[in-house]
């Protein structure tokens, strides 16, 4: 039996990865950066919105 096929038999390696505390932190991060992602862009299309209201309004 190879290291590897002993490893998969004997671990979940899931269980141990997802436990890890160094990957509960990057993934922390990473939902972090996504929803600071998602109210940036939510103000950014407000600010354009503003700006077209603004200075797009076509003059009859």
């Amino acid at each position: 039996m190879s290291l590897a096929e002993y490893i998969a038999l004997h671990y979940d390696f899931f269980k141990i990865f997802n436990s890890d505390s160094q990957i509960i932190k990057k993934i922390e991060l990473k939902e972090e950066i996504i929803e600071k992602s998602g109210e940036i862009i939510s103000d950014l299309k407000g600010i354009i919105k503003k700006i077209v209201k603004t200075y797009e309004v076509e003059e009859i």
